[in-house]
């Protein structure tokens, strides 16, 4: 996973447990990444390719989506972006 991945995942768990004030906000988001990235690892190519050659799979419960990219047998976590963030600021990252 991207180091700027997992700061990513981090702030926003630091965000839902100061702002939204909800223990089970936090553990949710995080069972819900957990569940994801399990998926992605057995089945990385079930989303289509997107932008700069990555694939995007949106969280359930949260408006949330996670650019990854798989070569090979490598997954790569590329970032955690907002929905409605349409940049693709992440572009540069490996």
């Amino acid at each position: 996973m991207a180091q700027e991945a997992r700061a990513e995942i981090a702030a926003v768990i630091r965000w839902y447990a100061r702002k939204a004030g909800k223990k089970m906000q936090v553990r949710a988001f995080r069972t819900e990444v957990r569940e994801i990235l399990s998926l992605l690892s057995k089945h990385p190519n079930m989303r289509s390719p997107a932008a700069c050659g990555t694939r995007c799979m949106a969280l359930r419960r949260f408006p949330f989506r996670i650019v990854y990219h798989h070569n090979s047998d490598i997954l790569r976590i590329i970032a955690l972006t907002y929905h409605s963030r349409r940049s693709v600021y992440w572009a540069g990252r490996q």
